[in-house]
């Protein structure tokens, strides 16, 4: 209809924006800025009030458990500092990132200060990006890969065959062979499974929960 309907509403708004600027610029309406701007609250950069990393923290580790259907994830007092000594360019968002990160790399549901890695720095971090794939040509992955060379190319031979298939399947098929056979070489022993592939221990605890190993 055309009649009017009383209301009675509070608006509350957020804007990382300067708002003041882009009303003197004609980029944001004057009467809708002045009609919002009632009580205004400045909110400080995540990096102006380390204190609440914390809290933070803790609330999102919650958040993530809930949905991961975990009962808690574990910040170690290391973590903590390293987070607390971080800038934070991307503010609340990039510590959700991080901490993702996190509980991704993280064992038995406890973040450790070397699981904390920072999108900014982790070109200079000791997390390499050859990590990220097996060496072929080191010896000792190329030992573990001809000790089973009747596997390796059955595998080879279903997933090459496979007119759906492409190389980066294939090439996944291998590498989680080879983990699988360090990790029988080295009794389960992560750490020297790691160090036979030529692995941090971080990629390799990736690596395992990429294929669900």
């Amino acid at each position: 209809g055309d009649s009017e309907l009383p209301v009675d509403v509070r608006v509350l708004s957020a804007t990382h924006k300067n708002l003041t600027a882009l009303v003197a610029n004609h980029e944001f309406r004057e009467d809708l800025y002045y009609r919002l701007n009632v009580i205004s609250l400045g909110m400080p950069p995540l990096r102006k009030r380390s204190g609440d990393v914390g809290v933070l923290a803790d609330f999102i580790l919650k958040k993530l458990a809930t949905a991961h259907g975990v009962k808690k994830y574990h910040l170690t007092d290391a973590a903590l500092d390293k987070l607390n000594g971080y800038e934070f360019p991307g503010n609340v968002r990039e510590l959700e990132n991080i901490l993702e990160r996190g509980v991704t790399f993280c064992e038995a549901n406890t973040i450790e200060a070397d699981d904390i890695q920072f999108a900014s720095r982790l070109i200079d971090d000791d997390l390499n990006p050859d990590d990220l794939s097996i060496d072929l040509s080191d010896d000792e992955v190329l030992t573990t890969l001809s000790d089973n060379a009747a596997e390796a190319h059955s595998v080879a031979a279903a997933v090459v065959g496979d007119g759906e298939s492409n190389l980066d399947d294939y090439l996944a098929e291998i590498e989680k062979k080879a983990i699988v056979n360090a990790l029988a070489a080295n009794d389960n022993n992560k750490a020297d499974a790691a160090e036979q592939l030529g692995l941090s221990m971080r990629s390799l605890r990736y690596k395992l929960k990429k294929y669900d190993l």
